[in-house]
């Protein structure tokens, strides 16, 4: 045993380490005992990591290569060995494992699609990749298994982003895309891809997320047909509509509002309500819209000017709508015959 040995161990010199117990550098009896075994079998232990003890009680790793020596008789004489503190390398060694299981336990279990794939092709994708494109991981290395689960039309779009980012012209795509699966399901997923380079090798590696926006897709579907059965009985309403911001002007009016003015829809979504009014200065109609906001409706009647200039009577009924920023939704009814009709029989 030399001094370097006896340093490792923590102790002064090889003399004090000398009057130690050789168990009591073990971490582990048991490690002690596969050494021993392995010397008694072989003769030898080649790279033997080990976990010891020092003087202090510290541990620490080493690598034992021994040889155990007999004498004529074949009974075992002494031990011959080399001794490496490894304390370093296998504390980067468990660090690399312990982000591997975080990366793996990561990867595995993320709540969006993800492979990564080099000039050689795919090497590596997750559950969750396989169940929205609807090809398994064992069958995600074959040659072209991808555009063949895309839909048509959407691989053609996919193909022109990815021809600009492999030339370098953009730095990540990202397209929406249908997959076909084998039961005949549809899946619409967000795709979007990047490159990564590994610092150490250099190698370039194409990092590519998939999301599942089929419920998104689906709510998208509904609103739209909302809104368009929305505009359909505006449209289609015999009395006026407007939509006004909390300034007053026009965000959104209808058919019939536009034969009772004379204007059409384009000209009137650039005015203001006090383009239109006949009788309330712009004072009246801002204090109007304060009680509309504070008692979230009101009806009242009004005189409002056509393109031409003349004047017809309205009866309005408001109602304050506080999302998006807020809003007035107003229906209007022309009543200009109705006070005709009145005012003739008063006449009588």
């Amino acid at each position: 045993m030399n001094r370097a040995v006896a340093q490792m161990a923590g102790y002064e010199n090889v003399q004090e380490l000398m009057t130690q117990t050789a168990s009591c550098l073990y971490a582990n009896s048991a490690d002690r005992e596969h050494m021993t075994a392995l010397l008694a079998q072989h003769g030898e232990c080649r790279g033997l990591e080990l976990e010891s003890v020092r003087k202090d009680g510290t541990k620490y790793w080493i690598s034992l290569s021994a040889v155990l020596q007999r004498d004529k008789a074949g009974v075992p004489e002494k031990i011959l060995g080399i001794v490496q503190d490894i304390t370093e390398r296998k504390r980067l060694a468990m660090e690399l494992e312990r982000r591997e299981a975080s990366f793996r336990a990561i990867f595995d279990h993320a709540p969006v699609g993800i492979s990564f794939t080099t000039d050689s092709g795919i090497i590596l994708v997750n559950a969750e990749h396989a169940r929205i494109t609807g090809v398994p991981v064992a069958d995600s290395k074959a040659p072209g298994v991808f555009g063949r689960a895309s839909h048509p039309e959407d691989y053609a779009r996919q193909k022109d982003a990815a021809k600009k980012f492999h030339s370098g012209a953009v730095g990540h795509y990202t397209v929406e895309k249908r997959y076909l699966h084998p039961d005949g399901r549809v899946q619409w997923a967000e795709l979007t891809s990047r490159f990564y380079t590994d610092p150490a090798t250099g190698e370039r590696t194409i990092v590519t997320i998939i999301a599942d926006i089929a419920e998104h897709k689906v709510a998208a579907e509904v609103r739209h047909a909302s809104e368009e059965q929305h505009r359909a009985i505006l449209q289609t309403a015999m009395d006026g509509f407007w939509r006004v911001d909390l300034q007053g002007r026009l965000l959104e009016v209808n058919a019939a509002y536009c034969r009772m003015s004379g204007y059409t829809e384009a000209e009137l979504l650039t005015m203001s309500i006090s383009d239109l009014e006949a009788t309330e200065a712009p004072a009246d109609t801002a204090a109007r819209m304060q009680r509309i906001l504070a008692q979230r409706e009101n009806r009242f009647e009004s005189r409002h000017r056509r393109k031409g200039g003349s004047i017809f009577e309205v009866e309005v009924s408001a109602q304050y709508k506080p999302t998006e920023g807020g809003s007035i939704v107003a229906f209007l009814r022309d009543i200009t015959g109705h006070k005709q009709a009145v005012g003739g029989q008063n006449s009588v």
